[in-house]
């Protein structure tokens, strides 16, 4: 009988950044040098912890970025996270592997922290994020027209969120690592 193997979700190791820049790369880098890209994608995990779900044939079929964020203009206690990056190798889309990483990364930090909330700029269907828990923001918290702002947390922050000022809303700043 042949011994089943599980997926593994954890913090990606220096030697796997080039298969995952790779697959990044495919999925945003037009318009720029593989170069640039790879020193882009560098910088990000300067901030935060990219992850991976490694399949049951040892392959690493999905990343994402998780990036630690500043709540320091809200009075909650909720620790907030920015997600980025969310992508899966187009030979292994549609079986699960992206919703397996950010359901295991999320719970493992809920479950660790208690009071955490997520933030991220979905630019697939937001239909998508809502199965996996996520609010879309209303219009006037909307930075990107070719974005929708989601957020997965408590009712108490959820709440604090919608009235904030966009301005002052916790967010990743991208344009710093280019």
């Amino acid at each position: 009988m042949k011994e089943k193997h599980k997926e593994v979700v954890r913090p990606m190791k220096i030697e796997e950044q080039r298969i995952v820049y790779k697959t990044l790369y495919q999925e945003w880098g037009k318009g720029s040098s593989k170069n640039q890209f790879y020193s882009y994608c560098s910088k990000q995990e300067e901030r935060g912890t990219r992850y991976v779900l490694i399949n049951s044939k040892n392959k690493i079929v999905s990343s994402m970025l998780l990036i630690p964020l500043s709540n320091s203009s809200m009075s909650t206690s909720s620790k907030l996270y920015g997600i980025s990056s969310v992508c899966t190798h187009c030979d292994y889309r549609n079986f699960g592997y992206a919703q397996t990483l950010l359901t295991t990364v999320i719970s493992n930090l809920q479950h660790t922290q208690h009071s955490s909330s997520f933030l991220l700029y979905a630019d697939i269907s937001p239909s998508y994020y809502l199965r996996l828990g996520f609010k879309e923001m209303p219009q006037h918290l909307q930075r990107y027209s070719s974005t929708i702002f989601m957020v997965k947390s408590d009712s108490k922050t959820y709440q604090e969120l919608y009235f904030h000022p966009r301005e002052k809303m916790p967010t990743i700043n991208f344009s710093q690592w280019l």
